[in-house]
Parts: structure tokens; sequence; C-alpha cells
């Protein structure tokens, strides 16, 4: 008998960073997610969905990074929800609800991101 991967789960293991989004990203709204490193997954803590358990070093919330009001550093990623099917066609091309960092220098990731977002909301074609 074989079990179906959930839609996230292969997509970092213990040690990698993370970031996940609490939905696709919307101009009007602004950026939510948070970021940080895998300190286990699958059954973490006893909850009742299978995640990722990270250590936070970033949130953002509309758009605004908040990381230094967030006194939780301790968050629970799921592996799948029964949102993402749906949500999924709104991500821009190159993001997921939940991806693994890339290793660049943060000026690199930010240039690249910055080049996602133009692509994604009309900057160029």
């Amino acid at each position: 008998m074989t079990t179906k991967k959930m839609m996230f789960e292969d997509t970092a293991k213990v040690g990698d960073k993370i970031r996940a989004y609490d939905f696709a990203p919307r101009k009007e709204v602004g950026d939510c997610f948070i970021e940080g490193t895998v300190i286990s997954k699958g059954t973490c803590d006893e909850k009742y969905y299978l995640c990722y358990k990270i250590q936070l070093s970033k949130k953002v919330f509309a758009g605004k990074d908040v990381t230094e009001k967030t006194v939780d550093k301790i968050w629970y990623v799921p592996f799948e929800t029964s949102m993402d099917d749906f949500e999924n066609e709104f991500y821009p091309i190159g993001k997921a609800r939940v991806m693994k960092k890339p290793n660049l220098p943060v000026d690199q990731l930010e240039e690249c991101q910055k080049e996602n977002e133009l692509n994604y909301y009309g900057g160029r074609a």
C-alpha cells in the first residue's frame, strides 16, 4: 500500500531554511509569510497534522517586517492544507505556499525577489 505524498512534504529537510506564505501574495494586501530553519518535520509536538517545525527568523505581515514584535519563535507549517490546490493557481511563477530558501547572499536574494515581483505585477512581460 502506498500513501500519497503531501504537497509540500519533500520541500525541505531538517536544517533547511524555508519561507511559508499565509496565502498567495496579492499586491493589494502585501506579503504575509514566515521564514525560519526547519528543526523537525513530520509529527511535531502532538500537532494533529504533519508539518515543519521551524525556528522563526523573519515574519512579514501586510508587507511589513514584524519579526521584532513577534513573541513566538517556534512556528508550525503544514505539509498540505485544504486550500493549497485552489490557492496554487494564484502564486506567481517561482513561488509556492512553502518554499526552500536558496542559499544566495542577501543582496542577490532580494534582487531575485524584486525581479519576480516586477514580472508578476506587470513591471515586465
